[in-house]
């Protein structure tokens, strides 16, 4: 967990002690890194405010760590702009730091069920899956997207790892890939605590990875519907 001195820090770190969970603090983005190499954390609470370094920066290289952990966002500002960033840039949650303990502690536990569970509920929605899959791959248009890593196999070869979020999403989107998922659909699929009004976030997300390597129309938007998936020759007809 890394943050600045203050009670809100002290009362959220006894908070979480008290149900039961391991907590680390540290304080500066280099005491982060030696302890992420370390450990495989679950989860990996951020301040926004940061005393050495740009925090939107760890943000960006949590989300695309070997072991991707979980991310929470606290900050005392109550920036829309910031919110969107920290979503964008791969982070799973963010809180004001005035949020109630108690509710921190239950979006921290919404996280780690999704995580705990994410094998589970990927191989529940493989079950009459109409494309292509095997030994917990899916494939649609000659991506792969692999459930043990949670990443994201372009035509060529090239790995894109995703956040919980992103691989919930995406992997809903790639079973079945013709029929329109709306948002709450995606959203569901995710896990408990994500906000249906960062969905479109995510998605746009999504797109900015996949157009790395050329997959920028895969995913259609259906006005007043949600999103599909859609084959590149497909969707230059469209």
């Amino acid at each position: 967990m890394t943050s600045e001195t203050d009670d809100d820090d002290v009362l959220l770190l006894e908070t979480l002690r008290r149900h039961a969970m391991t907590v680390d603090r540290v304080q500066t983005a280099d005491d982060l890194n030696v302890c992420v190499g370390m450990i495989d954390y679950d989860l990996i609470v951020i301040d926004l405010l940061m005393p050495d370094t740009d925090s939107l920066h760890i943000v960006k290289w949590l989300s695309n760590y070997r072991n991707l952990p979980g991310i929470m966002v606290r900050s005392s500002l109550e920036d829309d702009t910031d919110r969107i960033v920290v979503f964008e840039l791969g982070a799973d949650d963010f809180v004001s730091k005035s949020c109630n303990p108690r509710e921190v502690t239950a979006r921290i536990r919404a996280i780690l069920r999704r995580r705990l569970s994410e094998k589970e509920r990927h191989n529940s929605l493989v079950e009459g899956c109409s494309c292509q899959s095997s030994q917990g791959k899916l494939s649609f248009a000659d991506w792969v997207l692999n459930s043990t890593n949670r990443q994201l196999a372009s035509p060529s070869g090239e790995l894109l790892k995703l956040s919980i979020v992103e691989y919930a999403i995406l992997s809903r989107l790639f079973i079945d890939p013709d029929a329109v998922k709306d948002r709450a659909s995606l959203v569901s699929t995710s896990g408990d605590g994500v906000d249906i009004r960062s969905t479109d976030v995510h998605v746009s997300r999504l797109r900015r990875k996949l157009a790395l390597y050329g997959g920028q129309d895969l995913i259609q938007t259906v006005r007043g519907q949600g999103y599909r998936m859609v084959a590149p020759a497909d969707a230059k007809r469209r």
